[in-house]
């Protein structure tokens, strides 16, 4: 028996995706949002299957539906910052597997403001990119942390194949949870992960 907190309506899933109830009825006859019928006819949607819905649409996650979590109630929201598009759909999609939360940015200033506005507990973040680089991003996200205490600090795994003495001098400032370095595998991040995720298998 399928648990009806965790059931919405059509209607529901068109007021948070902002669209009209024949939109989601379209959705749902195209196939794209798997949804059931209940005895007198009317249709239901899992949450599950309107996050993976949302997901696979690129579009963003209601706050009202509330954050993707483990058991024990652990935030599993994970934001990737790093310029390599097929890098990141790759990661993106294994992650999700995982069953997290998954937002991306293709720059470190679009990567600031997602995670001012996604509040990840988990960032990705790749150090050579256009606009500000990843050095630049931890400057600030350490600075904004450090004079505002409301905000809370994710943790940070570092990806990069830089060589530098003075960017590894630079990065070996910063209290990041992991490096990994590029070229890596998704092995690799999984492995990062059970340092910060104790369910992760």
């Amino acid at each position: 028996m399928k648990n009806s907190n965790n059931l919405m309506t059509p209607g529901q899933v068109a007021k948070m995706s902002g669209v009209h109830i024949n939109v989601v009825k379209k959705w749902i006859a195209d196939g794209l949002l798997s949804a059931f019928r209940l005895p007198a006819g009317h249709f239901r949607i899992e949450q599950d299957e309107y996050r993976r819905f949302l997901s696979a649409s690129g579009m963003p996650t209601p706050e009202a539906l509330g954050d993707s979590a483990d058991d024990s109630g652990q935030c599993r929201r994970i934001l990737l910052i790093d310029d390599d598009q097929a890098q990141v759909e790759l990661m993106k999609a294994f992650l999700e597997q995982q069953g997290f939360s998954i937002e991306t940015a293709l720059d470190g200033y679009v990567g600031l403001i997602r995670i001012g506005s996604f509040r990840p507990d988990l960032v990705f973040l790749d150090i050579n990119m256009p606009r500000l680089d990843g050095i630049e991003v931890l400057d600030a996200l350490f600075k904004q942390t450090a004079s505002d205490s409301q905000i809370p600090l994710p943790n940070i795994i570092v990806m990069s194949g830089e060589q530098d003495p003075e960017v590894q001098q630079k990065l070996s400032e910063y209290p990041v949870a992991d490096l990994i370095r590029k070229p890596f595998s998704l092995g690799g991040v999984l492995d990062s992960l059970k340092s910060i995720y104790s369910e992760v298998a």
